[in-house]
C-alpha cells in the first residue's frame, strides 16, 4: 500500500519559469541537435512566411473570380510579386506553381502571348510533377490549353493541341471525377470551346453533362445551370426525348420546349 505521505506534492509551474527550464535544457543537449531543432523551427518560420504571401495573392484573384474586382495588370503585379515571394522560399510546392499558373491565364484571357503562355505550361508542368494525382491542377492546364486552342481556330496545329487537352482532360476526370469544381471548370471548356473543338472533345462534354445529370443534386444544379448558360437546354431535351426519358433536373427546363 502506497504511503501518502512519502508522494511529494507538485506545484504549478508558471510559464516564465518553464521557459527557464526549456532554455537550461537546451544547452544541455548535444550541439548538433541544437543546431537541427534551430534549422526546423527556422524552415517552418519561412514555410508559414511563403503561405502568407500566397494567401495574399489568393486573396487578389478571389475578388476577379466574384467580380467585385476587375482583373487589371496592377493587381496581378502584385499578385505575381506574393507568389514569387512564396517560390523563392518554397520552389518545390505544387499549389504555388498551379497558382502561378492560374495567374498567367488571368493575363493570357486578357492578352494572350506565347512568353506568358509558356510560364503558365512551365508552372503547370512543376505543378503536376509534384503532385500527380492532383485533378484541379490537370483541370485549370486544360483551360490554358484550350484558351489557345481558342486562338489558333484557323491555323494549323489544332489537331495537335487538341489531342495534348484531351489528354489534360482525361487525367483530369481520372483522379477528379467527383470533385464538382473539377467538372465545372471542364464543362465550361467543352461548351467554351464547343466551336473551335472537335469531335472527341465534344463527345465528352455531352458524356460529362450527361453524368453530371444523373449524380448528386450539387452536380446537377450546376450541370442545368451550364446548359442553360451556353443556350445548350434545346438540344439536350431533343436528345433525351429521343432516348425516351427526360432527367428530372432537365424536366422543368425541357417543358419550356413543348
Amino acid at each position: 500500500m502506497t504511503n501518502l505521505s512519502s508522494v511529494k506534492s507538485t506545484k504549478p509551474v508558471n510559464s516564465i519559469e518553464l521557459l527557464i527550464r526549456v532554455k537550461r535544457c537546451m544547452w544541455c543537449l548535444p550541439a548538433g541537435l541544437i543546431l537541427l531543432l534551430m534549422g526546423l523551427m527556422i524552415q517552418s518560420a519561412l514555410a508559414a512566411y511563403a503561405d502568407v504571401q500566397v494567401h495574399q495573392a489568393e486573396r487578389i484573384e478571389r475578388r476577379w473570380v466574384s467580380g467585385s474586382t476587375q482583373f487589371n495588370k496592377a493587381d496581378y503585379d502584385r499578385a505575381q510579386a506574393h507568389l514569387n515571394q512564396g517560390l523563392s522560399l518554397n520552389s518545390d510546392n505544387a499549389d504555388f506553381h498551379q497558382m502561378s499558373g492560374r495567374l498567367a491565364g488571368w493575363v493570357l484571357a486578357d492578352s494572350f502571348s506565347s512568353e506568358t503562355y509558356d510560364k503558365a505550361v512551365a508552372h503547370f508542368e512543376a505543378s503536376i510533377s509534384a503532385r500527380p494525382y492532383w485533378p484541379y491542377a490537370y483541370s485549370d492546364f486544360a483551360g490554358i490549353i484550350a484558351l489557345k486552342l481558342s486562338l489558333k481556330s484557323h491555323q494549323k496545329g489544332n489537331d495537335d493541341l487538341e489531342l495534348i487537352l484531351n489528354n489534360y482532360w482525361d487525367n483530369a476526370l481520372k483522379y477528379g471525377e467527383n470533385e464538382p469544381l473539377v467538372v465545372q471548370n471542364l464543362l465550361n471548356i467543352g461548351f467554351g470551346n464547343w466551336h473551335v473543338s472537335g469531335w472527341k472533345l465534344r463527345n465528352k462534354t455531352i458524356a460529362l453533362l450527361q453524368a453530371s445529370l444523373e449524380s448528386n443534386s450539387m452536380m446537377q444544379r450546376e450541370a442545368v445551370h451550364l446548359a442553360r448558360y451556353y443556350q445548350f437546354t434545346q438540344v439536350l431535351c431533343q436528345f433525351y426525348r429521343l432516348e425516351g426519358e427526360v432527367p428530372r433536373p432537365l424536366i422543368r427546363e425541357c417543358n419550356k420546349y413543348n
